[in-house]
């Protein structure tokens, strides 16, 4: 079944990309104070999932203390809308105000703005020669619902192509690439501007900088318009360009919005986690996936604005439902158990379900229970109740299972067409998106009931992506023994002469045709709530994110990628301000703020350490780029938890940084005695930067016997081998002399995040023997992991012993080797 996958993400959305950019002339500008900062090496550990729960209210960037909007904070924003002087401008801002998914808070000055440029484009369509302009332009006009006229015909030659000049302009080909994700059916030239843009994209991508290829990596993998924008804000703080009157708000808004709406998430997380074990159906169908926080994680996807805080949990619950179901079906039932029951999902009776097995039941009586309560509620705040049509979903999904579990039993190939119809079906996206509508209560009447119960061409569009985008994967992540064959399996059998890489060309254009299908209804219906075909489009949107284009598509874990995104997600961006600082102590104000416990308020105090610490980002200094055959100083630090190092260039008076490192020790690493610890960071650096270490001579400045340790005769086996990988490069030791930069390299180890604490200390078993006669003394070791594997050693002595004396010496030795 298809939908277990459909919210899973990539990590893109949980990292932050700041560029390296060293030349000042590059069109791309960063957001702090035009200077870039280069992130590197800063391992970031996961947080132990638990069910905390927090007392928050539905926060917003713009809610103060009180819950009401913050008039001030608003007007500001509102007032840069109004008064970017620069139509341009204004198009880039609106542009990145969606891609950071602040764009809801604006929409009646974003809907001012663009029906002013509309009237100009239309004007002056025909003299538009920019194609980087002309794409954002249809872009922005056509997702907002304008009729857009042809304006790409000014970038086409005789035969109806692109111009070939056209391959060298990077920005143009991405936002022309960008542009034609909203294709339509019989939109011609945009499917020839995706095909053109693709192809160039991929064929310069080779040819330009990091950034700029990252940048374009990003598109290709996730153009906006088919991405979750809450999920990649992160990653496009590296990636648009920003101005700089309207930088600084922007960021702030962002950085804050992602703080509110993290907490609120925190809290929905603490709800559902708190009902489904209460429900205690992990225990009772332990055959089934017990997957609560990709659960949630679906029901997000679909409604994502804040104050659909209540709808989502209860979304959730339904989804778990889904899931549950399917296992039933494929894994567990036999035919007549899940005849049995479909009958009683069909008749929404209990006791239809009499002589099921107790865990059938008991799942039954919780879906049907959960149902009548969100029933109610929908029917308390919207006055409709939609038990009727909520039955009916549950009903043809059960139906649509049968017929897979039949197909199954009785060893019947469907076509590939009777397969998809039936595919489509048993995704669950219809009745997860029957629930959407009732929970967002916009628009409900008999009309759209009715329409809903039907086959929605923008529900079906929807689960189609996502089944033929599951079809092309696998099935590993369900760790499941029940098969349900694939698209892809049953077109084989039809067309035998077909080879599988055609098969998955003719899947891929299937999913272009459904996702013109997804964008017609998206773009141009009007008959349901746009918050419902919101969530339809997302279903879709997310769907991508669970794989690696090209033949590789993994499956994320869930876990981890909420750990990121809502646990946290905003410690990878406070990474930029670890390698920035100059010292800990001006930093450790913010930092204290939002360790604070208890529910989280964006204070007063919040706001000065914020400002305080955006000052010091602004100073931050420009990573320095080495001159070939130039000699770099290396300061080296050590923590409770954490080795660190600076790499520094030497200018003169001054010392400018090259690179950071730094890692998070081990449980056994922190063990090591203080001088294997800098020994440690030394090779930790030199294994991280292999490449200046081979081209420059590195000198270590530091005040302690280092290079003594390396050369001494009886060096451990550990400190033996790291001399050896040391040796292939020129490396120096000199008395520390500066501190500056000694003082980054202790704040980077201050700040790395210590490793997850062990679980329990497991004991290690040691077995020793010895013994003596005339040919010799000697002792024999094993030594027993917790984990079962075994180390055995065999040591001969070199002097006479007595049996006992050989006992204790064995014992002796075999304490050394566990040491």
């Amino acid at each position: 079944m298809a939908f277990s996958r459909f919210a899973s993400f990539s990590p893109l959305a949980a990292t932050l990309n700041i560029p390296q950019n060293n030349d000042s002339s590059r069109p791309m500008n960063l957001p702090i104070n035009k200077q870039s900062i280069i992130l590197r090496d800063l391992p970031l550990l996961p947080t132990p999932l638990k069910p905390h729960h927090y007392n928050i209210n539905q926060a917003t960037i713009f809610t103060n203390n009180s819950g009401h909007e913050d008039p001030a904070k608003l007007r500001i924003l509102k007032h840069v809308l109004r008064e970017v002087g620069d139509p341009w401008e204004c198009l880039n801002l609106i542009d990145a105000a969606q891609r950071l998914g602040i764009d809801n808070h604006f929409q009646e000055e974003i809907e001012a703005v663009l029906q002013t440029q509309y009237v100009l484009f239309n004007a002056a369509s025909s003299r538009n020669n920019d194609l980087h302009k002309a794409a954002l332009l249809f872009r922005l006009f056509r997702q907002q619902g304008y009729q857009v006229s042809p304006v790409f015909k000014n970038f086409l030659d005789k035969e109806g192509k692109f111009h070939e000049k056209l391959r060298e302009d990077i920005n143009g080909l991405t936002s022309l690439y960008e542009a034609s994700q909203l294709c339509m059916h019989g939109d011609e030239i945009l499917e020839e501007a995706e095909n053109f843009s693709r192809h160039w994209l991929n064929a310069r991508v080779a040819h330009v900088d990091h950034h700029v290829a990252t940048f374009v990596h990003n598109t290709l993998a996730h153009p906006h318009h088919k991405s979750m924008a809450q999920f990649m804000v992160p990653n496009y703080f590296g990636d648009i360009q920003w101005g700089n009157k309207w930088i600084n708000i922007l960021q702030d808004a962002a950085k804050i919005e992602f703080y509110a709406t993290q907490r609120l998430h925190q809290n929905e997380i603490a709800q559902f986690l708190k009902w489904w074990k209460e429900t205690d159906l992990a225990k009772e169908l332990n055959f089934a996936r017990d997957q609560p926080i990709k659960w949630y994680m679906a029901s997000l996807v679909c409604l994502t604005d804040s104050y659909f805080s209540e709808q989502r949990v209860e979304l959730a619950k339904s989804i778990s439902f889904v899931y549950l179901i399917d296992d039933l079906f494929d894994v567990f039932g036999t035919h007549d158990e899940l005849t049995l029951l479909t009958e009683a999902v069909h008749r929404w009776d209990l006791a239809a379900a009499k002589g099921l097995p107790d865990c059938m039941r008991i799942c039954l009586r919780s879906l049907f229970e959960v149902t009548n309560e969100i029933s109610y509620k929908i029917y308390q705040k919207h006055g409709w109740n939609p038990i009727g049509s909520l039955k009916k979903a549950w009903a043809k999904l059960c139906k649509t299972f049968l017929v897979e579990a039949e197909w199954l039993s009785c060893g019947h190939s469907p076509s590939a067409e009777e397969y998809l119809r039936n595919g489509i079906a048993s995704t669950g996206i219809p009745v997860i998106l029957v629930h959407v509508f009732f929970l967002i209560g916009q628009q409900i009447s008999n009309e759209t009931v009715q329409l809903l119960e039907d086959d929605l061409d923008i529900v079906s569009s929807s689960a189609a992506v996502l089944r033929l985008w599951d079809d092309m994967g696998t099935a590993q992540d369900e760790k499941q023994e029940g098969r349900d064959g694939s698209y892809l399996e049953c077109y084989m059998k039809e067309h035998p002469s077909v080879s599988c890489e055609s098969t998955q060309q003719h899947v891929m254009k299937k999913i272009c045709e459904a996702w013109k299908t997804l964008n017609r209804e998206y773009l141009l219906s009007k008959t349901f709530p746009s918050k419902f075909t919101q969530a339809s489009l997302n279903v879709a949107r997310a769907v991508p994110l669970a794989y690696n284009y090209g033949r590789n598509r993994s499956i994320m874990t869930m876990e981890n990628i909420v750990e990121n995104l809502f646990f946290h997600g905003m410690e990878k961006i406070a990474a930029l301000n670890r390698f920035v600082s100059r010292s800990t102590d001006k930093c450790l104000s913010f930092f204290k703020v939002l360790r604070k416990k208890g529910p989280f308020e964006w204070t007063e105090e919040c706001e000065q350490a914020l400002g305080q610490l955006k000052d010091y980002l602004y100073s931050a200094p420009l990573l320095a780029k080495p001159l070939p055959g130039e000699k770099l100083h290396l300061y080296l630090a050590v923590s409770a938890s954490a080795v660190s190092s600076a790499l520094i260039k030497q200018e003169g008076a001054s010392q400018n940084p090259v690179y950071y490192t730094s890692k998070a020790m081990t449980e056994a690493e922190t063990r090591y005695p203080q001088m294997e610890k800098l020994a440690l960071a030394l090779v930790t650096s030199a294994r991280r930067l292999r490449s200046y270490f081979q081209a420059h001579t590195v000198s270590v400045l530091t005040n302690l016997p280092l290079k003594n340790i390396f050369l001494k005769p009886e060096t451990s086996g550990r400190l033996m081998k790291w001399a050896l990988e040391l040796s292939e490069y020129d490396i120096q030791f000199e008395p520390r002399t500066a501190l500056k930069g000694q003082a980054v390299a202790d704040f980077i180890a201050e700040l790395t995040p210590p490793p997850p604490s062990a679980k329990s200390d497991l004991p290690w078993t040691i077995y020793v023997d010895g013994s003596s006669n005339e040919r010799g003394c000697g002792a024999g070791i094993l030594l027993l992991a917790p984990g079962g594997e075994r180390f055995e050693y065999a040591l001969r002595f070199n002097f006479r012993t007595s049996n006992n004396e050989a006992e204790y010496e064995a014992l002796l030795a075999g304490l050394r080797v566990a040491k």
